[in-house]
């Protein structure tokens, strides 16, 4: 059941954030860190958060900006 009220929207931010703190922790290929936000993304979902429709797309930008940034190869 989904909490109600504590969950924040899910943008674009907040997801290259999580990426960032992750990266910053662990050496990571490029699918790691898919499954990483993805699942973080699921369970936003489960606790009510805003979900973007396009979150995929998203998640794909900020792989290419992490790619382009040499955080992951």
């Amino acid at each position: 059941m989904p909490e109600s009220g504590n969950a924040r929207p899910l943008t674009a931010k907040r997801l290259t954030n999580i990426a960032l703190y992750y990266l910053g922790r662990y050496e990571s290929s490029v699918e790691q860190l898919r499954k990483i936000l993805l699942r973080r993304v699921l369970k936003e979902k489960m606790k009510g958060a805003d979900i973007p429709a396009d979150v995929e797309a998203v998640v794909e930008s900020i792989l290419s900006k992490m790619i382009a940034d040499g955080y992951v190869e």
